[in-house]
């Protein structure tokens, strides 16, 4: 065997066991409160505690009052009908995501659920795996975000999926299915702040028309179906969703954004938010320069590093969106091999859902955003140097 295939056996064989430690560190809890719980898993949503607001909205919506799903009491009931829970789960999503979860309340809580993670699991599998395909599904498997995704019933797994595949749909010069991609991603907005910047900038004018043209279909599509009142619901509860996030309805240690990290700190709601505009721009200039200069997936995955930063309502598992860049600095080694320092701050972002929330919550110190903004600024620093008309590097 030549000492380069051995060199890369042995890289491989490190990357294995450090998965393989992360995931027992990641996993281990959660089999933990699974045994200790025991009888109480059918009685109260220990696990699935998020998606138990995406099936009382569905089977509002089967009931014949959709939009109910933004009137509080009556959503609030339907879950506690379901399952017994520890707090309210809000439902702030547009009606278009309602369309996503209208069939989840045919089936029984616990197999809708099932359904659900197992299926937005193979769809994030399934369009992360092109962009390393060496990589396997060793690190999706073992992600502490995918753990947190799975165990709160969350759709991060779908969000990454739709960007992971326009990123890629981009990069194959398919800019109508990019569009429909990053256009199906609008039922989370916060996270698809940085896709028309990416676009425009890169002149993927097509791509953008078809984003734009695919959100407005869903859109409509929901309002047939749903019908005006349910929008009208909607957009009553947009100031709610403002207050849940000013006054630390969802505790501000949850949240992995600038704006947390200076209310945390002590700052005023008006300083967070003067901190986090200022961070959107800044990130947004760089994925504008990206999408001019770079390669489009090294564009697509600075903006999906970029996400967490712009937005001021961002959580753990929301952190999904990272394995995106990731899987690309595994692309990108292969052109230019990463340092140990990039190689640390890289294992640093992966294993970042695991920071305990207590410590946040005693110190006033969110770890998050600093870390997330070195990680952005490496990404943009090799994405900027893998420019356009270069090749991009096979895994």
């Amino acid at each position: 065997m030549s000492a380069p295939a051995a060199r890369g056996d042995a890289t491989a064989r490190r990357f294995t066991l450090v998965c393989a430690a992360i995931g027992a560190a990641t996993w281990t809890p959660a089999l933990v409160l699974a045994l200790r719980e025991g009888a109480r898993l059918g009685e109260r949503a220990v696990f699935g505690a998020d998606f138990l607001s995406f099936y009382a909205a569905s089977r509002l919506a089967l009931a014949g009052a959709p939009a109910d799903a933004y009137d509080i009491a009556r959503h609030w009931a339907m879950q506690t009908q379901t399952l017994a829970s520890d707090g309210y789960s809000y439902f702030f999503y547009p009606p278009t995501f309602l369309l996503l979860c209208w069939p989840l309340g045919l089936a029984p809580f616990f197999a809708a659920l099932a359904a659900w993670t197992a299926l937005g699991f193979a769809a994030c599998a399934r369009a992360l795996r092109p962009i390393a395909p060496h990589l396997g599904l060793s690190p999706l498997l073992a992600a502490p975000a995918a753990m947190m995704t799975a165990t709160h019933g969350q759709n991060a797994f779908l969000t990454t999926a739709l960007f992971a595949a326009g990123a890629l749909a981009l990069a194959k010069q398919r800019p109508l299915l990019a569009g429909l991609c990053f256009g199906a991603l609008a039922f989370k907005p916060q996270l698809g702040l940085l896709v028309p910047v990416l676009l425009l900038a890169g002149g993927q004018l097509r791509a953008f028309l078809a984003a734009a043209a695919t959100t407005l279909a869903v859109a409509l599509a929901s309002l047939l179906a749903f019908g005006f009142e349910t929008w009208r619901g909607f957009l009553a509860s947009l100031p709610l969703a403002r207050v849940t996030l000013e006054q630390g309805h969802v505790d501000p240690e949850k949240m992995q954004s600038v704006f947390a990290m200076m209310r945390l700190a002590g700052g005023s709601v008006d300083l967070a938010y003067g901190a986090q505009a200022l961070a959107a721009l800044c990130v947004a200039a760089f994925v504008a320069l990206a999408g001019r200069r770079a390669q489009p997936l090294a564009a697509a995955s600075l903006a999906a590093a970029g996400a967490a930063l712009a937005t001021p309502f961002v959580l753990r598992y929301d952190l999904m969106l990272l394995l995106i860049p990731l899987a690309w600095l595994a692309r990108d080694h292969k052109r230019a091999p990463l340092r140990p320092w990039e190689a640390a701050l890289a294992g640093l972002v992966y294993a970042l859902p695991l920071v305990p929330l207590d410590l946040a919550a005693r110190t006033g110190a969110l770890a998050a955003p600093p870390i997330l903004a070195a990680f952005f600024a490496m990404i943009a620093r090799r994405a900027l140097a893998n420019e356009k008309g270069e090749p991009e590097g096979s895994p």
